[in-house]
Protein backbone atom coordinates (compact mmCIF):
# COMPACT_ATOMS: atom_id res chain seq x y z
CA UNK A 1 0.00 0.00 0.00
CA UNK A 2 3.23 2.64 0.32
CA UNK A 3 2.56 3.32 3.75
CA UNK A 4 6.13 2.75 5.47
CA UNK A 5 6.05 5.86 8.23
CA UNK A 6 5.27 5.20 12.01
CA UNK A 7 1.38 6.01 12.40
CA UNK A 8 0.80 4.23 15.69
CA UNK A 9 1.04 6.56 18.68
CA UNK A 10 2.42 9.69 17.04
CA UNK A 11 -0.62 9.42 14.55
CA UNK A 12 -3.27 9.03 17.57
CA UNK A 13 -1.61 11.55 19.74
CA UNK A 14 -1.77 13.64 16.81
CA UNK A 15 -5.35 12.59 15.48
CA UNK A 16 -6.31 13.92 19.63
CA UNK A 17 -5.16 17.31 19.99
CA UNK A 18 -6.09 18.13 16.35
CA UNK A 19 -9.73 17.26 16.94
CA UNK A 20 -9.53 18.77 20.47
CA UNK A 21 -8.84 22.81 18.80
CA UNK A 22 -12.05 22.36 16.10
CA UNK A 23 -15.12 24.36 17.07
CA UNK A 24 -17.76 22.51 17.58
CA UNK A 25 -20.13 22.68 14.57
CA UNK A 26 -23.97 23.78 15.04
CA UNK A 27 -25.39 20.49 12.70
CA UNK A 28 -25.00 16.94 12.05
CA UNK A 29 -23.03 17.30 9.06
CA UNK A 30 -20.26 20.00 10.50
CA UNK A 31 -19.65 17.63 13.06
CA UNK A 32 -19.02 15.03 10.72
CA UNK A 33 -16.55 17.15 8.69
CA UNK A 34 -15.37 18.64 12.18
CA UNK A 35 -13.86 14.45 12.72
CA UNK A 36 -12.57 14.90 9.05
CA UNK A 37 -11.06 17.45 9.22
CA UNK A 38 -9.31 16.26 12.14
CA UNK A 39 -8.02 12.73 9.97
CA UNK A 40 -7.20 14.84 7.50
CA UNK A 41 -4.71 16.94 9.29
CA UNK A 42 -3.59 13.69 10.91
CA UNK A 43 -2.50 12.13 8.09
CA UNK A 44 -1.13 14.60 6.47
CA UNK A 45 1.18 15.10 9.21
CA UNK A 46 2.04 11.82 8.44
CA UNK A 47 2.94 12.97 4.57
CA UNK A 48 0.41 10.55 3.66
CA UNK A 49 -2.45 11.10 0.61
CA UNK A 50 -5.89 10.05 0.86
CA UNK A 51 -6.75 8.65 -2.74
CA UNK A 52 -3.23 7.15 -2.82
CA UNK A 53 -1.37 6.22 0.03
CA UNK A 54 -4.93 4.78 1.74
CA UNK A 55 -7.23 3.96 -0.81
CA UNK A 56 -6.66 0.26 -0.89
CA UNK A 57 -7.04 0.15 3.28
CA UNK A 58 -9.99 2.44 2.94
CA UNK A 59 -11.58 0.37 0.60
CA UNK A 60 -10.83 -2.28 3.00
CA UNK A 61 -12.50 -0.81 6.03
CA UNK A 62 -15.07 0.69 3.28
CA UNK A 63 -16.56 -3.16 2.43
CA UNK A 64 -15.95 -4.39 5.73
CA UNK A 65 -18.93 -2.11 7.23
CA UNK A 66 -16.48 0.45 8.67
CA UNK A 67 -14.30 -1.99 10.03
CA UNK A 68 -10.65 -3.52 9.92
CA UNK A 69 -11.59 -7.27 10.01
CA UNK A 70 -9.01 -9.25 12.15
CA UNK A 71 -8.11 -11.25 8.99
CA UNK A 72 -7.57 -8.06 6.86
CA UNK A 73 -5.56 -6.99 9.94
CA UNK A 74 -3.47 -9.62 10.45
CA UNK A 75 -1.89 -8.92 6.62
CA UNK A 76 -0.95 -5.78 7.67
CA UNK A 77 1.96 -4.13 9.59
CA UNK A 78 0.87 -3.38 13.32
CA UNK A 79 0.93 0.39 11.97
CA UNK A 80 -1.12 -0.13 9.03
CA UNK A 81 -3.49 -2.18 11.07
CA UNK A 82 -3.61 1.08 13.44
CA UNK A 83 -4.18 3.57 11.28
CA UNK A 84 -7.06 1.75 8.99
CA UNK A 85 -8.82 1.20 12.50
CA UNK A 86 -8.27 5.22 12.85
CA UNK A 87 -9.99 5.38 9.63
CA UNK A 88 -12.74 3.08 10.77
CA UNK A 89 -13.18 4.87 13.68
CA UNK A 90 -12.78 8.81 12.96
CA UNK A 91 -13.64 8.90 9.23
CA UNK A 92 -15.99 5.67 7.71
CA UNK A 93 -18.14 5.25 11.14
CA UNK A 94 -19.06 9.28 11.75
CA UNK A 95 -20.24 8.96 7.89
CA UNK A 96 -21.91 5.76 8.05
CA UNK A 97 -23.63 7.56 10.83
CA UNK A 98 -24.25 10.46 9.88
CA UNK A 99 -26.60 8.80 6.79
CA UNK A 100 -28.23 6.64 8.99
CA UNK A 101 -29.94 9.18 10.94
CA UNK A 102 -30.35 11.45 8.44
CA UNK A 103 -32.24 8.82 6.45
CA UNK A 104 -33.92 6.56 9.10
CA UNK A 105 -37.04 8.61 9.06
CA UNK A 106 -37.96 8.68 5.68
CA UNK A 107 -37.47 4.88 5.41
CA UNK A 108 -40.46 4.45 7.89
CA UNK A 109 -43.69 3.32 6.73
CA UNK A 110 -45.06 6.74 7.07
CA UNK A 111 -41.81 9.40 6.40
CA UNK A 112 -42.79 12.82 7.27
CA UNK A 113 -43.83 15.47 4.69
CA UNK A 114 -40.05 17.17 4.14
CA UNK A 115 -39.10 14.05 2.85
CA UNK A 116 -40.40 14.84 -0.45
CA UNK A 117 -39.39 18.45 0.16
CA UNK A 118 -35.89 19.12 -1.49
CA UNK A 119 -35.68 22.60 0.47
CA UNK A 120 -36.64 21.04 4.08
CA UNK A 121 -34.53 17.73 3.07
CA UNK A 122 -31.58 19.73 2.82
CA UNK A 123 -32.04 22.16 5.83
CA UNK A 124 -32.46 19.09 7.99
CA UNK A 125 -29.66 16.56 6.59
CA UNK A 126 -27.12 19.34 6.66
CA UNK A 127 -24.71 17.82 3.84
CA UNK A 128 -24.57 21.96 3.12
CA UNK A 129 -23.26 22.18 6.89
CA UNK A 130 -20.81 19.47 6.12
CA UNK A 131 -19.07 20.92 2.74
CA UNK A 132 -19.07 24.85 4.46
CA UNK A 133 -16.99 22.95 7.13
CA UNK A 134 -14.74 21.35 5.26
CA UNK A 135 -14.73 24.75 2.98
CA UNK A 136 -13.38 26.24 6.15
CA UNK A 137 -10.99 23.98 7.04
CA UNK A 138 -9.83 24.11 3.34
CA UNK A 139 -9.01 27.54 3.71
CA UNK A 140 -6.71 27.52 7.09
CA UNK A 141 -4.90 24.50 5.64
CA UNK A 142 -1.79 24.14 6.58
CA UNK A 143 -0.14 22.46 3.76
CA UNK A 144 -0.37 21.64 0.18
CA UNK A 145 -0.92 18.67 1.07
CA UNK A 146 -3.79 18.88 3.23
CA UNK A 147 -5.87 20.37 1.14
CA UNK A 148 -4.99 18.11 -1.18
CA UNK A 149 -6.92 15.30 1.06
CA UNK A 150 -9.34 17.52 1.77
CA UNK A 151 -10.33 17.85 -1.82
CA UNK A 152 -10.23 14.20 -2.13
CA UNK A 153 -12.85 14.00 0.73
CA UNK A 154 -14.98 16.71 -1.54
CA UNK A 155 -14.88 14.66 -4.98
CA UNK A 156 -15.26 11.35 -3.09
CA UNK A 157 -18.13 12.61 -1.70
CA UNK A 158 -19.65 13.58 -5.17
CA UNK A 159 -19.19 10.04 -6.58
CA UNK A 160 -21.54 8.84 -3.89
CA UNK A 161 -25.10 8.05 -5.87
CA UNK A 162 -27.05 9.66 -2.85
CA UNK A 163 -25.46 13.12 -3.73
CA UNK A 164 -28.26 12.89 -6.86
CA UNK A 165 -30.91 12.98 -4.32
CA UNK A 166 -30.08 16.81 -3.65
CA UNK A 167 -30.77 19.88 -5.59
CA UNK A 168 -28.22 19.63 -8.11
CA UNK A 169 -27.65 23.72 -8.53
CA UNK A 170 -27.13 23.58 -4.08
CA UNK A 171 -24.44 21.27 -4.34
CA UNK A 172 -22.95 23.29 -7.30
CA UNK A 173 -23.04 25.73 -4.89
CA UNK A 174 -21.26 23.87 -2.53
CA UNK A 175 -18.54 22.46 -4.74
CA UNK A 176 -18.06 25.56 -5.76
CA UNK A 177 -17.46 27.26 -2.21
CA UNK A 178 -14.62 24.54 -1.63
CA UNK A 179 -12.95 24.78 -5.44
CA UNK A 180 -12.27 28.30 -5.28
CA UNK A 181 -9.94 28.38 -2.02
CA UNK A 182 -7.91 25.76 -3.18
CA UNK A 183 -7.90 27.09 -6.87
CA UNK A 184 -6.03 30.38 -5.22
CA UNK A 185 -3.01 27.96 -4.14
CA UNK A 186 -2.79 25.19 -6.86
CA UNK A 187 -0.56 25.01 -8.95
CA UNK A 188 -1.84 23.91 -12.80
CA UNK A 189 -1.04 20.69 -12.63
CA UNK A 190 -3.35 19.77 -9.35
CA UNK A 191 -6.16 22.09 -10.98
CA UNK A 192 -6.22 20.35 -14.13
CA UNK A 193 -6.62 16.93 -12.22
CA UNK A 194 -9.60 18.32 -9.81
CA UNK A 195 -11.29 19.31 -13.01
CA UNK A 196 -10.81 16.21 -14.47
CA UNK A 197 -12.24 14.15 -11.25
CA UNK A 198 -15.19 16.66 -10.87
CA UNK A 199 -15.99 16.53 -14.74
CA UNK A 200 -16.28 12.56 -13.59
CA UNK A 201 -18.67 12.66 -10.58
CA UNK A 202 -22.29 12.61 -10.32
CA UNK A 203 -22.45 15.94 -10.59
CA UNK A 204 -19.94 16.93 -13.03
CA UNK A 205 -18.67 20.60 -13.49
CA UNK A 206 -22.12 23.02 -12.55
CA UNK A 207 -22.05 26.54 -13.21
CA UNK A 208 -21.14 27.95 -9.88
CA UNK A 209 -17.51 25.69 -10.15
CA UNK A 210 -16.98 26.36 -13.76
CA UNK A 211 -17.34 30.52 -12.99
CA UNK A 212 -14.41 29.18 -10.07
CA UNK A 213 -12.33 27.64 -12.84
CA UNK A 214 -12.73 30.47 -15.28
CA UNK A 215 -11.92 32.58 -12.71
CA UNK A 216 -8.65 30.46 -12.48
CA UNK A 217 -7.49 30.60 -15.92
CA UNK A 218 -8.29 34.65 -16.14
CA UNK A 219 -6.19 34.66 -13.12
CA UNK A 220 -3.31 32.20 -13.89
CA UNK A 221 -0.03 33.76 -15.26
CA UNK A 222 1.96 30.20 -14.44
CA UNK A 223 -0.34 28.46 -17.55
CA UNK A 224 1.09 28.18 -20.41
CA UNK A 225 0.06 27.55 -23.80
CA UNK A 226 0.07 23.59 -23.48
CA UNK A 227 -1.51 23.94 -19.94
CA UNK A 228 -3.95 26.50 -20.84
CA UNK A 229 -5.54 24.43 -23.68
CA UNK A 230 -5.87 20.99 -21.75
CA UNK A 231 -7.48 23.12 -19.03
CA UNK A 232 -9.76 24.14 -21.56
CA UNK A 233 -10.15 21.00 -22.98
CA UNK A 234 -10.45 19.46 -19.59
CA UNK A 235 -13.98 22.28 -18.59
CA UNK A 236 -15.42 21.62 -22.25
CA UNK A 237 -19.09 19.93 -21.76
CA UNK A 238 -19.08 16.61 -23.54
CA UNK A 239 -20.98 16.45 -27.17
CA UNK A 240 -24.63 15.12 -26.46
CA UNK A 241 -25.04 12.26 -28.93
Amino acid sequence: MGIHLRVGFRLTVVLMLTASTLGAGTGPGSRVAERHLAFVRAISSQSLRLSTDLLQLANKVEDSGCKLRDYDAAKLTPDQARLGRLYASEFCQPWEKFWDKALAPCEKDDPPDWCDDEVESVRRIDLQGYFATLTSGLEVASSPLERDNIMDIVTSTLHTHVITEFPRDSVDSWVAGAVAPYLKEASPDQALTLATELKDTWVGLGPATMTAFEAYLLGATSLDSEQREAMRHALAKEAKP
